[in-house]
This record gives C-alpha cells, structure tokens and sequence, in this order.
C-alpha cells in the first residue's frame, strides 16, 4: 500500500471513529474484595450500550465480585464466584483428571 492510500485510509477510519464517538458510553467495571466490599481495581471501557458493556465485562468474569458502572447508574452486579450456592459449585468444579 502506498503511502498516500494509508493516508486516505486513515482520514476514512479517523472520520468513522469521529462520528462513532456520540454513539458509545463510557463504562467503569470495579472489581471488589469479597470481605469488605473495597474497590481492589477498576477497568474503563467504551461500549456501544449495557447490554454490550455486560458481554465485555463477562469476558474479564473475576472470581471477586464485580459491579458495572455507566456514569452514576450502575448496570450490573456479579457476586463472588466462591459465595455461589452449593449446588452451583458443584457444576462449576473441574473433573478429576486421572493420573498414570
């Protein structure tokens, strides 16, 4: 590709990404210590809207119980995988894998 297209490829994606800025929102997903309740780490992202902001923070899923956050209202919740209900742990528990 010669230098000029690169050049009118990038004004192109530059102008895409320009008129794409009104139509995300910022999201911040915190994740919590389970004993206190603490912010341990916040991750910032953009997405197109919550339900596409959850299926991002799905991905980073954290053991520690997590909130989602768009501005002042809050989104999403996930508990800690470890206070799941037992009959929900026991699906979650690796198969035992034999050893020879």
């Amino acid at each position: 590709m010669r230098r000029s297209e690169l050049a009118g490829h990038f004004q192109s994606w530059k102008a895409n990404a320009g008129s794409m800025a009104g139509s995300v929102s910022s999201y911040q997903l915190y994740i919590l210590n389970p004993f206190d309740g603490r912010i341990v780490e916040r991750r910032e992202f953009v997405a197109k809207n919550d339900e596409t902001a959850v299926w991002i923070s799905e991905g980073l899923r954290h053991s520690r119980p997590m909130e989602l956050w768009a501005g002042p209202s809050k989104v999403h919740g996930w508990d800690s995988i470890l206070e799941a209900p037992s009959d929900e742990r026991e699906e979650m528990a690796l198969p035992a894998i034999p050893i020879h």
